[in-house]
């Protein structure tokens, strides 16, 4: 019996080691299997590794290039704000030597062109008829400028006549003649067809022209009574009972006018009351009367119109207006 019982517990025992032979050999496979996973996990967060470093080396060469691009673009940015401001200053220069060149012109508006016609007698029958005496020394050229197409359905009008006297006094006083005849007609000039009204000019050019039309828009717009258009400046006075948009005068000017504040002259710290001070500028100084100093308010910016040449135009206002209806930002640099 006794044989038996140990008979039976060796069994069992090589039984148990039988199962933990086999179990160690299965953890022994899932170990390997572990292991194969670790060492692919490994490979795979190395990959990500050199992946991410790749990509973090593209980002710092995109973010190099786009610090260059933001440079690059800066500076083209700065040269196009230089260009610009080339640009604007060589057309206003090239406005003004323009506009030099015009200073012994005078342009005749209105005259009917016809084949064969004699453009002397024509600018000496319209000089008689103002009352002024045209010598044969006076006039340089005559010609007539192209004629230009109109964008209304209306028929196109005659070609100007360009008059380019041989001194700037002359063609003053034909102009100062032509005023104070006021109306000179074709028919004054015994010239066929319908009669249609004469108009001399200064002969300016076409960005001079733009801002002393809406000059006169501005002074039809203000009920302004008269518009005083000679040399730098473009003024217009006031009718006697006052606009209802206000007073003052209306002023175009060619070229940059400074204002220097004087806040010591002022009454009270009102924003509607400015004194100004442009000694520095000669006949942009006699425009207002050739005061050293005259108060003067501007109006609200709602009045302002650039034309197209960049230039404003602006106009004065009476002391009747309220602060909220003037700008005060007018009242340091006006430039038109």
């Amino acid at each position: 019996a006794v044989v038996s019982t140990n008979n039976t517990t060796n069994a069992e025992i090589l039984r148990e080691l039988k199962n933990l032979k086999s179990e160690f050999n299965s953890f022994k496979l899932d170990l390997d299997t572990v292991k194969r996973d670790t060492h692919d996990t490994v490979d795979a967060v190395r990959e990500l590794t050199l992946s991410w470093t790749s990509l973090e080396t593209r980002i710092n060469l995109i973010e190099e290039r786009m610090g260059e691009l933001e440079l690059k673009i800066t500076k083209i940015s700065t040269d196009c704000d230089s260009s610009r401001e080339e640009v604007a200053l060589l057309k206003h220069n090239h406005n003004l030597q323009d506009q030099f060149s015009r200073l012994n012109n005078v342009e005749i508006l209105g005259v009917p062109s016809k084949s064969g016609e004699n453009l002397h007698n024509i600018v000496s029958d319209i000089c008689a008829v103002t009352g002024f005496r045209l010598e044969p020394t006076d006039v340089d050229t005559v010609h007539r400028v192209r004629q230009f197409a109109t964008h209304d359905g209306q028929a196109p009008r005659p070609p100007a006549i360009v008059v380019r006297f041989t001194r700037r006094r002359r063609k003053d006083e034909l102009l100062a003649a032509a005023r104070a005849r006021r109306t000179v007609t074709t028919a004054d000039i015994k010239l066929a067809g319908p009669q249609s009204k004469i108009f001399i000019n200064e002969h300016l050019t076409p960005s001079n022209k733009l801002l002393l039309k809406r000059a006169r828009e501005l002074k039809s717009e203000l009920n302004y009574s008269y518009l005083w258009d000679r040399y730098d400046t473009v003024t217009s006075g006031e009718t006697g009972a006052g606009p209802s948009r206000g007073g003052g005068v209306l002023i175009a000017v060619e070229r940059g006018l400074r204002v220097r504040r004087r806040d010591d002259w002022c009454s009270s710290q009102s924003a509607e009351e400015l004194w100004r001070w442009t000694s520095r500028y000669g006949r942009l100084r006699n425009s207002f009367v050739n005061k050293p100093r005259s108060r003067i308010t501007i109006a609200s910016a709602s009045l302002r119109s650039s034309a197209s040449d960049g230039g404003e135009a602006f106009c004065s206002t009476g002391p009747e207006h309220s602060a909220a209806q003037t700008d005060p930002r007018l009242c340091v640099t006006m430039t038109c």
